[in-house]
């Protein structure tokens, strides 16, 4: 990439690319550039002066027919171009990225999608949607691209400027959820931002063909839908007569809980906590969506809680380093003697969680009592997963008939809504996943009198209607809190 670009310099490259790259030579005037890459003068006139004096770009003045005055200058990308864009991961992944893709949101100004999007949308603002797009996976996740990446993608953007740019997509419901990256001592240690993009966005039209998406709403406050369990968890600390909320209460109440307090001290985790539920709990419905109350589904993701991915590297490393010095001071049994590096370590106290998972005791020692926090916690952790799994599960077998799912992604997306007491309470689900068939965008709302369904481009039906709220609310407690 040619250096010192701002994002538009960046942007109008790519899109000059996507027009004239095949071309052994193309004449046009910097006016129409300008007008019909919705760029300025001063962005087209300087990126055409980098790419020449680099020796990208090649030009050729030219007359009008009959030499009568300027004609429109004749350029051609050089092989050094070429050269260029199979270095730098970025524009290749621009130059080999599907044509409709490309073509949506490079048009978004002329494509019938201006009405979907609040105010202008920028060439900067196309540069971030590109960048998310064709780093993101078939389901519009996003998940290998760190804020610091994306800055230096988009030339080198300022925090504040980056901060600008995520705003729009969130404002213009491109950018559906986005759950920040956290460093943590305690906890998962350094872990890049996460993004979900709206798959059934205008703009995003056929880029994601084979993603299914259902939405719940909940018009009112229940048991289940109070609080996130991330928010729950490390939000309440029961004191003498108190209780843990509803949504956590069947997990926690039979730990020690006191042993797991120190993982929960930085509330700024939860949001990632949440997440790695959600990603827990995603796993497990892909891989079976009708065996989730077996022990094999949680033995199926036991290795997605490992110390070494679960815990920050501080902490695992303290774990590490004391554990290594009392196997070497003490009299050790067999088992534990054998504990010699991190390898064997990681291996033992897997074994331990898996006893957990069972419904075996953990074997008694000083190191499996060490590591008590992490193998209570990770058990926690897991068993919330499967809980978190079980209401999707409810919800998508209500909505649909002999649902047959590939993979399935729960998306961090809460809605608050507040009531006429002020009492906060998350108003929709979101679940995205691809199945043999398609199901298109699919909402499922629960009234006062009945639950209705729409499908892709049918008119809602009713799925179930209630006599009164004691039938309302045994309903919502089976789709939200079905254990």
């Amino acid at each position: 990439m040619p250096k010192e670009l701002s994002p538009e310099s960046i942007y109008l490259l790519v899109t000059l690319l996507r027009r004239f790259r095949q071309d052994s030579h193309f004449e046009i005037k910097v006016e129409d550039i300008v007008t019909e890459h919705y760029s300025t003068r001063n962005t087209v006139n300087n990126l055409l002066k980098k790419l020449e004096s680099e020796g990208c770009l090649e030009t050729e003045k030219t007359r009008n027919y009959r030499g009568k005055g300027r004609g429109p200058t004749r350029y051609r990308f050089t092989v050094k171009m070429e050269k260029v864009i199979e270095s730098t991961p970025l524009l290749k992944k621009f130059c080999e990225a599907n044509v409709h893709t490309m073509a949506r949101i490079i048009d978004a100004d002329g494509s019938g999608c201006g009405d979907a999007l609040k105010g202008g949308f920028r060439s900067s603002n196309k540069l971030f949607l590109l960048i998310l797009v064709l780093h993101s996976d078939e389901m519009g996740v996003v998940s290998n691209l760190g804020t610091a990446e994306i800055s230096r993608l988009m030339g080198g953007i300022s925090k504040d400027r980056f901060k600008s740019q995520l705003a729009t997509m969130v404002d213009n419901g491109l950018v559906r959820a986005y759950v920040p990256g956290v460093t943590g001592a305690e906890l998962f240690g350094k872990v890049k931002a996460k993004y979900y993009l709206n798959v059934y966005h205008p703009l995003l039209t056929g880029c994601y063909p084979n993603a299914s998406r259902l939405t719940f709403y909940v018009n009112g406050i229940t048991w289940g839908n109070m609080s996130t369990e991330a928010d729950a968890l490390f939000g309440t600390r029961p004191s003498k007569g108190a209780s843990w909320p509803q949504i956590i209460a069947r997990y926690c109440q039979y730990l020690d809980m006191k042993n797991i307090y120190p993982f929960l001290k930085r509330k700024s985790l939860a949001s990632q906590y949440q997440l790695k539920l959600f990603e827990l709990a995603s796993v497990m419905l892909s891989e079976n969506m009708h065996t989730l109350a077996e022990e094999s589904t949680l033995l199926r993701v036991i290795d997605l809680v490992s110390p070494n991915v679960f815990l920050g590297k501080t902490k695992a490393a303290s774990l590490m380093d004391t554990t290594l010095k009392l196997v070497a001071a003490i009299d050790a049994p067999e088992g534990i003697s054998a504990l010699k590096d991190e390898y064997s370590v990681f291996d033992y106290i897997r074994k331990q969680l898996v006893l957990s998972v069972e419904g075996e005791k953990r074997e008694f020692s000083e190191v499996t009592n060490l590591w008590s926090g992490y193998l209570d916690f990770a058990l926690l952790t897991l068993s919330i997963a499967q809980g978190i799994a079980k209401r999707y599960q409810a919800i998508l077998t209500y909505s649909y008939t002999e649902l047959s799912v590939d993979k399935v992604v729960l998306v961090p997306v809460f809605t608050y809504r507040a009531t006429e007491k002020r009492e906060k309470y998350i108003e929709s689900f979101e679940v995205l996943f691809t199945s043999n068939q398609w199901y298109g965008e699919s909402k499922l709302t629960l009234l006062k009198d009945r639950c209705e369904v729409s499908h892709e481009g049918a008119s809602p039906h009713v799925v179930e209607s209630f006599e009164n709220h004691e039938q309302l609310s045994k309903r919502v407690d089976k789709l939200l809190l079905p254990w």
